[in-house]
């Protein structure tokens, strides 16, 4: 073995975190096709689904679990994991069929006297380590995203020791694979181990190289033309190649773009990759530095806004030709776009090649086949025999009579059938499919097209009659409204039974209808049920802005037209009486409360002006482990990307792959409330999670802003905002969330909100008004009080307690029909006017 450094102290409880690291081996794994018993009850909920296991996961474990492999002594580590300040190594990531991953990693441990080392493990996946050639230990739990744990014994030699691990797992979709080894300590020794990597690498180079990729960040989150500036803390002694390559998160069929780069000597700025070669809307950016032979690499992510237009049609046909004609002539990553072109005669050659992709994934029955069937079968039964060739149109037949259309047919793939958006996709696609096809037989289920259909029909009457009943768990969400109306359109627009046609409109109606009450200035905002960070902050480029603008206008028009391409091409139209409701007029405030998902799960305010908005949901699974819940929402009306809101992290890597992230969701959900313009917030974490909480405050956009104090004030043009945090808030001085995260150390901690206009005051009238506020928080109690001038005296308690004015508020309507109001929008008295818009 070569000489060794060793750079690194690892004392008893802390983990093994520097490490060379393999590429990742992926191969497809499918395993036995074979049916899953139907546990949907058709009740929604937000969060981890336990379906059971896969017959991909059950193939492997009969195969794969406890085979002999070889110590992988001669795999080719190209990249390294130096990170002291995460003990998790995490591989995460999605992937859309059964995938066998795999990994090695080495490092070596110089031991102070020979003898047994305790080593925690924990990993999800399966874990076999070698010490000096000799096998160490295997533990494979291989449970689906639930990392296990183990303490295993390892016997260390005195002096250095070569530890290799094989990290394996087998991904279905969204997959965690991770490891954490934990030294716990030895019976031989008190004294620390030594850690370094396995050759004669300059360590402190090494450390150098790692400590300056992980500062990287791109000088901006939103740019629309040039170049993406990439900036980095301190600088390198020698010029360095750079490596990047962009991804697209909100359209993963797009391709991204790749890219070398020298850095010069001493140089902390580079002019990475032009805006031109990203895909619209939300990339992920991979930097990777080569040093001695090593990458190493961190991941951040940049929004596009290319083709995206400001809307300018005055009525409703204007812009679903708006809607086509963007979809048509710049859309290329859904099929809807192939389907915009056979509708206007252009580009047929464009709108093949997206069909035959779409065919391919759809026949290796990718996960989110669905969202692009549903098109597909509008293809057809608009378009058969006509402008492609005789040999394409057969494929789409078969593609269709070969689907699975449920897992009580035959399958061993990673399609997810059992969330709100893809039960209805799938029960819409069988019932349309059987439809179109009714004497032919469907091979996976060997049922003739007329029973499909009949099946397909009992199943959607079972999803309309849970959510018509319960609301939508998904509630207000950017992304997966979009999917309800690819399922809902082409019920509307193909179904031959009226009264799927009648329920699919009314419930379009009703998303339209809480689309309407949380737009602002033709952008969506508010609360939602889930969230990603590609979508939260996607703003004017994400569909549901396309769609506001299409039902409202005063919005943009992105390239990013799926379901809102099927839509225009309906004679759907949203109700009239929405637009009272998506635009407040001068002088009032519009307040809603209303339910969504089962057993009221979401309770939903809203308090809207014309110039600022603040959206909660109250007491929604307060103290447990979040999702993708988006608690707590503000959006002023002068800046498209004036959205604002606290979260507590679900991880600290930025731009990771957890759900909850770092900025959509909560790994510990708070008590919030909200009454007005005012919304109360108290975080009370577990000790093994995030240790503060943030805001995301843009005020680069902001006409004004002041930190002074625990409050943070904002002004958009006429709106403004303001937050009061207990324990302080510290803005971040670097990167591109610079300036616009406010973190707030401690897991026990209380959050103000407030939003004003200057329909009622100045924004220094707001500003002291409220730094007159006598705010009290008492973190062992965890009860928020705050006397604020205008609104009056306000108490929240962690039993959920919410009083104004010393009387108690109680969520009266539990039902998912909104109670909408209009208030006058006066400071000194808010007068109810109207009991209903």
């Amino acid at each position: 073995m070569p000489k060794t450094q060793f750079p690194w102290q690892i004392k008893k409880g802390e983990p093994l975190s520097y490490w060379e690291v393999s590429g990742l081996t992926e191969t497809p794994f499918a395993g036995e096709a074979d049916t899953l018993p139907d546990k949907v009850n058709y009740t929604y909920i937000n969060g981890f689904t336990d379906v059971g296991d896969l017959p991909c996961r059950i193939t492997f474990w009969n195969d794969m679990k406890g085979r002999d492999v070889p110590c992988p002594n001669n795999a080719e580590l190209t990249e390294t994991r130096i990170q002291p300040s995460q003990s998790v190594l995490d591989f995460s990531g999605f992937w859309f069929c059964p995938t066998h991953l795999q990994r090695v990693l080495r490092c070596v441990v110089n031991a102070p006297a020979t003898g047994n080392y305790q080593f925690r493990v924990r990993t999800a996946g399966g874990v076999r380590i070698w010490v000096n050639g000799e096998p160490g230990f295997a533990f494979e739990p291989l449970v689906r995203n639930k990392p296990q744990e183990s303490l295993e014994t390892l016997t260390l030699s005195e002096g250095a020791n070569e530890i290799v691990v094989h990290l394996e797992d087998i991904a279905e979709r969204d997959t965690v694979y991770s490891l954490e080894l934990l030294y716990e300590g030895s019976e031989e020794t008190d004294a620390d181990l030594q850690v370094g990597l396995s050759a004669t690498y300059d360590a402190e180079a090494l450390k150098t190289a790692e400590a300056f990729i992980s500062s990287v960040q791109p000088d901006k989150l939103y740019y629309s033309e040039g170049d993406v500036e990439l900036q980095f803390e301190g600088s390198l002694p020698e010029d360095t190649q750079i490596h990047v390559e962009t991804l697209s998160l909100l359209k993963p069929t797009l391709t991204g773009s790749k890219g070398t780069y020298t850095l010069p000597k001493g140089a902390n700025r580079l002019v990475g990759p032009r805006v031109d070669d990203l895909a619209p809307a939300t990339n992920l950016v991979r930097v990777t530095l080569f040093t001695q032979g090593l990458g190493v690499a961190r991941e951040v992510g940049v929004v596009c806004l290319k083709d995206l237009e400001k809307g300018t049609g005055s009525t409703l046909e204007e812009r679903r030709n708006e809607l086509l004609t963007s979809s048509a002539q710049t859309g290329e990553s859904h099929l809807s776009h192939a389907l915009a072109r056979l509708h206007m005669g252009i580009d047929l050659e464009t709108a093949e090649k997206l069909l035959l992709e779409a065919l391919s994934k759809i026949s290796r029955r990718e996960d989110c086949a669905d969202f692009a069937f549903l098109p597909l079968l509008w293809i057809w039964k608009d378009h058969a025999w006509t402008k492609f060739s005789e040999q394409t149109w057969r494929r789409v037949r078969s593609t269709i009579l070969g689907f699975r259309y449920w897992f009580d047919e035959p399958g061993n793939d990673a399609m997810w059938f059992w969330s709100e958006n893809h039960t209805l996709c799938f029960h819409a696609s069988q019932y349309l499919a059987g439809t179109m096809f009714p004497e032919d037989l469907f091979l996976c289920s060997g049922r003739q097209g007329q029973q499909q259909k009949q099946v397909g029909y009992e199943r959607l009457l079972k999803w309309f009659e849970t959510v018509e009943r319960d609301g939508l768990a998904e509630w207000n969400s950017n992304p997966y409204y979009t999917i309800d109306f690819i399922g809902l359109t082409a019920l509307y627009h193909l179904a031959p039974d009226a009264d799927i046609r009648d329920r699919s409109k009314a419930l379009m109606d009703s998303i339209f209808q809480m689309m309407a009450l949380h737009t602002q200035t033709g952008l969506p905002a508010g609360t939602m049920g889930r969230c990603y960070d590609k979508d939260i902050f996607a703003g004017p480029a994400s569909e549901l802005a396309t769609l506001c603008h299409f039902a409202w206008g005063n919005g943009f028009v992105s390239s990013g037209n799926f379901a809102s391409t099927l839509i225009a091409l309906s004679d759907y139209a949203p109700p009239e009486e929405t637009n009272a409701y998506a635009s407040v007029p001068e002088g009032r405030a519009l307040e809603t409360s209303y339910t969504q998902g089962h057993e009221h799960t979401g309770k939903l305010k809203l308090y809207k002006t014309a110039d600022a908005q603040l959206s909660t949901v109250v007491d929604h699974k307060t103290g447990q482990h979040g999702h993708q819940q988006h608690v707590q929402d503000v959006m002023l009306a002068g800046n498209p990307y004036a959205r604002f809101w606290i979260n507590h992290p679900g991880e600290t890597q930025v731009w990771g792959s957890g759900r909850p992230s770092y900025w959509s969701g909560n790994g510990t959900l708070p008590r919030a409330d909200q009454t007005g313009p005012v919304g109360l917030m108290i975080f009370n974490a577990a000790e093994n999670v995030t240790d503060f909480t943030h805001l995301y405050a843009p005020l680069h956009i902001c006409d004004e802003h002041e930190l002074t104090g625990n409050w943070l004030f904002a002004r958009v043009k006429d709106g403004f905002t303001a937050f009061y945090t207990a324990n302080g808030m510290e803005p971040l001085q670097t990167g591109c969330f610079a300036g616009v995260e406010f973190r707030s150390s401690g897991r026990r901690n209380a959050w103000v909100t407030v939003t004003g206009s200057a329909q009622t005051e100045t924004f220094a009238e707001f500003k002291a008004r409220l730094l007159t506020s006598n705010i009290s928080w008492n973190a062992e109690t965890l009860s928020l009080s705050a006397a604020i001038k205008g609104q009056g005296n306000l108490s929240l308690n962690w039993e959920g307690e919410l009083r104004v004015n010393g009387k108690q508020s109680v969520f009266e309507n539990l039902s998912p029909v909104p109670r909408i109001g209009l208030k006058r929008l006066d400071q000194s008295s808010l007068t109810q006017e109207e009991a209903h818009v």
